[in-house]
């Protein structure tokens, strides 16, 4: 059995001075962002001074990455550079961002202190900006905001260009809220992704391609290796979106309408496949049931009103949430979010493909590994299209 590892790096630097004071670390990493918690033992010196506090590693803003999974050897767990266990490969970045604060906990048998820390997302919400974007696609905006700040990343071009003389975008708030509205109008994540180097960021759509991560199997038997698992079906979700706006130029009437998801689909049934007929039977809709009418930023294009008409209708196609806990001891991989799985033992309704949007970690120095996570599909049942038993652990994303 590969044992468990964990690696706590300052400034980009190993910092196995930390690790034999480390009671546990705890990744939070979803497609919204990612946190991480370290908690430190604290011992007291002869002059009354506790060890770990005027660490200058952990004060706030200062550069930290942490790494976990698993080695390659299976031998007792031991010191090898702070580590557990000795074998390759060793664990993987999981978070990498900055220190934002810190708890200290004394009572009278213990004393810990609690590091938190955050990706990227810290620095980029320090500072609220007025600023006007003209002659500039989202995609340029949000290439421009990140170089800035002196990230690398993963562009996905938008159209249109929004030239000053009909629409400019126009900042009021931090850098991290633009990114995030005009991600959402298109459709996008815009998120951090730890690796082997500085975080990059990815501003682009859910990446539903690809080889899944290793499957998850409930209730199968020796090759299970979920001791949970939950989805929740929800059918009252929009089945279509109509936006409509008063055209600047013309001040005629622009209307865009979404009826199918445009995004891959994770099953063969859709919501509307599954209840359309029924909910049309039991209401009388003015045009088609379940429709969604969507505010839309004013734009001169319409190809944009169709673009955020469009971009509402995927959203509002994930009709099932799932949440599970992980035997990591069984699965033997690091499940990381924003890249999709195949779940089975589930039932042909609820086996199939999901793309995971949370996974919270939790490493101890004994060994023990916790894995929850949250998962979503914008369709049930399967397509034929599922290759169980396979799985690509460590693929990075699309351009990363």
């Amino acid at each position: 059995m590969p044992e468990k590892a964990f690696q706590l790096r300052c400034g980009g630097a190993p910092a196995v001075d930390l690790h034999p004071d480390v009671e546990f670390v705890e990744v939070d990493d979803s497609v919204d962002g990612s946190f991480f918690t370290v908690r430190l033992r604290l011992t007291a010196g002869p002059d009354g001074e506790w060890s770990h506090l005027s660490d200058e590693r952990l004060t706030p803003f200062a550069p930290f990455g942490v790494d976990l999974g698993f080695t390659g050897g299976g031998g007792p767990a031991g010191a090898v550079g702070g580590l557990l266990g000795g074998g390759a490969p060793g664990p993987e970045p999981l978070a990498e961002g900055y220190v934002v604060g810190a708890t200290v906990r004394l009572t009278g048998r213990d004393a810990h202190l609690d590091v938190f820390g955050q990706d990227p997302w810290a620095v980029l919400g320090q500072e609220e900006k007025a600023v006007a974007w003209p002659d500039l696609a989202d995609s340029d905006i949000a290439k421009q905001i990140l170089e800035a700040a002196g990230f690398e990343a993963d562009i996905t071009p938008t159209a249109p260009l929004r030239e000053a003389a009909g629409t400019t975008v126009v900042q009021r708030g931090t850098d991290a809220a633009l990114l995030r509205a005009i991600a959402r109008r298109n459709g996008f994540e815009v998120r951090f992704v730890a690796g082997k180097g500085p975080a990059r960021c990815r501003f682009g759509p859910p990446a539903l391609g690809g080889s899944p991560q290793p499957d998850l199997a409930v209730r199968f038997g020796a090759a299970g290796n979920l001791r949970s698992f939950e989805a929740t079906l929800d059918g009252r979700l929009p089945l279509a979106v109509r936006a409509e706006q008063v055209a600047p130029e013309t001040r005629g009437t622009a209307v865009a309408e979404a009826a199918l998801p445009a995004q891959r689909l994770t099953g063969r049934t859709t919501l509307a496949d599954l209840a359309g007929g029924a909910l049309a039977r039991a209401v009388r809709p003015l045009r088609a049931p379940g429709t969604l009418l969507l505010t839309a930023t004013p734009t001169a294009d319409p190809s944009e009103l169709s673009r955020q008409a469009q971009a509402a209708r995927d959203e509002a196609a994930w009709l099932v949430d799932a949440v599970g806990e992980i035997n990591s001891d069984a699965y033997g991989h690091v499940l990381r979010a924003g890249r999709t799985v195949l779940v089975k033992g589930a039932g042909s309704l609820h086996s199939g493909l999901y793309y995971v949007t949370r996974v919270v970690h939790r490493m101890r120095p004994t060994g023990e590994y916790l894995q929850r996570f949250e998962a979503r599909r914008n369709a049930v049942g399967l397509d034929g299209t599922e290759a169980f038993g396979g799985g690509a652990p460590g693929l990075p994303l699309p351009g990363l």
